[in-house]
């Protein structure tokens, strides 16, 4: 082998080792910068995982605080539950109890003003025990045929003294001959809250109407309005009075703002009745609230008029029959014939058992009511006394 090829294949050996070297240098380079990338790596997926526990903990931190708070929520809802419960229950006791006082004072009251007074506040009284009782749900109603404008009769005169203090005209238009399938007692309550309210906003020497009129020419409904020229209701107060004891604010008619329940009792009375109860108002010009009511398919003698006036037929009681009717002269004495529900409780007190005669004049008292006629009325009461 000749001396350049000798040197040749050193060269070559030594630019082999160099190459060799440098890739080896290459790679230990490689797996030094991937080895601190490896360990940035793993630091910051340390560290995540510590933020993430963290986080964790925190989270199952604000769990149990929520899960604290909702058992808190819990008890608190219980205890405010029971609370209003417990509330409710006195105040219906209280209410309920105090319908008998109430009663009392408006049976033994010779004195006008007392007894108005006195009912009115027996109709509060019933409003709220009617509202507490039946919100929710539908009213029971004791429906039968009454004649609707004597009905409006009974409620002007029970809020008549009322009217009088502010010297308001109330003009009941209502068709004389129209019977309606109502509640007697329900409907006059409606009335009165009705006729109340309207007195309550009206200022003196104002005018009520009370009218009725056919929806259309082949309904079988009616519809009746109470309008008065008081101070009326703005457009967007109107969906609010029906709330329970909501008041609207209103400038000064003479006298104090109402509570509110008497139209919410209006409300379930009237849907009661299976129908709705709207309102029609202009500030400062008139206010109309109206509903419709079945009519009856019974066909009764005209109302009001004096040929139609049922005369007392001729009872002949004995000793015995006067002697156990004369213990209801005096509660007869103090109330008059359109004090309905007065009247009823009595009468249904008296036992038609007791004697042919008696059966009679109970039948005629029952007459005598109905048709809030009072000849008939005194007449029964004198042939007791």
């Amino acid at each position: 082998m000749s001396f350049t090829t000798e040197l040749l294949n050193n060269n070559l050996i030594v630019y082999a080792s160099f190459i060799f070297l440098f890739f080896l240098i290459i790679l230990l380079l490689i797996i030094f910068v991937s080895r601190i990338r490896l360990k940035k790596t793993n630091f910051l997926l340390s560290e995540k995982n510590k933020e993430i526990v963290s986080q964790r903990e925190e989270i199952q931190k604000q769990k149990d605080k929520i899960i604290q708070k909702t058992m808190d929520l819990l008890v608190l809802n219980k205890e405010l539950k029971e609370n209003a419960e417990l509330r409710g229950g006195l105040t219906n006791m209280i209410v309920h109890d105090l319908k008998n006082p109430i009663s009392n004072i408006i049976n033994i009251s010779e004195n006008r003003e007392i007894t108005f007074f006195a009912k009115d506040m027996l109709t509060m009284v019933e409003n709220i025990l009617d509202i507490q009782k039946y919100e929710g749900m539908i009213m029971p109603l004791n429906k039968k045929d009454i004649l609707l404008k004597k009905n409006a009769d009974e409620a002007m005169k029970q809020i008549s003294l009322f009217a009088e203090h502010k010297n308001i005209k109330i003009e009941n238009k209502i068709n004389d001959e129209v019977f309606v399938s109502a509640d007697e007692d329900i409907l006059r309550r409606i009335f009165v809250n009705l006729l109340s309210n309207a007195v309550k906003y009206t200022f003196a020497n104002g005018i009520i109407k009370l009218e009725s009129r056919p929806v259309n020419n082949n309904s079988d409904r009616i519809k009746v309005c109470v309008t008065d020229n008081g101070i009326g209701i703005k457009e967007e107060s109107i969906p609010l009075i029906f709330n329970k004891f909501n008041q609207i604010l209103a400038r000064k008619t003479g006298e104090a703002r109402s509570t509110g329940i008497g139209l919410t009792f209006c409300k379930m009375a009237v849907e009661a009745h299976e129908s709705e109860i709207t309102v029609k108002s202009v500030p400062n010009e008139f206010t109309s609230f109206e509903f419709k009511l079945k009519v009856a398919e019974i066909k009764k003698t005209h109302y009001g008029q004096s040929g139609n006036i049922e005369k007392v037929k001729a009872i002949n009681l004995n000793f015995d029959d006067k002697t156990y009717l004369k213990q209801f002269y005096d509660d007869f004495n103090v109330l008059d014939v359109y004090e309905i529900s007065e009247l009823r409780t009595i009468q249904n007190i008296i036992d038609e058992n007791f004697s042919e005669n008696v059966k009679k004049w109970k039948n005629e008292l029952n007459k005598a009511i109905y048709n809030c006629n009072s000849e008939l009325y005194n007449a029964l009461k004198k042939s007791i006394n």
